[in-house]
């Protein structure tokens, strides 16, 4: 829900979609806690992260903090919702540049010299990386598709999938 929007009534809407917003909220319960009341009883909350597990994350410098699988999971219980997790995208193996590169990336991230500005860090990578490759019309068929796999949280880091997708569906109030 965008904020040019107000929903004063609680349980009117079915879905609620928090695409890639979440690390931005200062206060991330105060957000599944206002899902929640304006969701139905069997309403739906989707959120998408990346995963901050993954091997070489990096953080938005504007972001308040990255929920990681567990920490999704507890969110949605505290809340009230039933929730099932997802990981998509796996991880591609390191390739020689990319060993090669990760030290520089750590030692860039760990003491914040990555630019700020989106144009600043695309000609950084430029030089890192070269050209990119040209791309033509999008059509069926160009790019592999991965399936989402579903993750439990209990079992610990989840390093293997670039981003993290949760479903989360009210809990029946228990009511007559």
């Amino acid at each position: 829900v965008g904020s040019e929007m107000c929903i004063r009534d609680s349980a009117t809407l079915d879905l609620v979609l928090m695409l890639e917003m979440i690390y931005y909220v200062a206060d991330q319960g105060a957000a599944f806690e206002e899902a929640r009341r304006v969701l139905r009883e069997g309403g739906v909350l989707m959120l998408c992260v990346p995963n901050p597990e993954r091997p070489d994350f990096n953080s938005s410098p504007f972001s308040t903090g990255y929920p990681d699988a567990a920490g999704l999971a507890r969110q949605f219980d505290r809340h009230g919702f039933d929730v099932k997790l997802y990981g998509a995208f796996p991880v591609e193996a390191e390739s020689g540049r990319d060993r090669l590169l990760s030290p520089v990336r750590h030692f860039a991230v760990r003491y914040r010299l990555i630019p700020n500005s989106m144009r600043a860090k695309a000609a950084v990578k430029r030089v890192l990386y070269g050209p990119l490759p040209k791309l033509g019309a999008v059509r069926e068929g160009m790019a592999e598709t991965h399936e989402a796999v579903e993750i439990d949280p209990a079992r610990g880091a989840v390093r293997e999938f670039k981003n993290l997708y949760a479903v989360g569906k009210v809990r029946p109030s228990g009511g007559c």
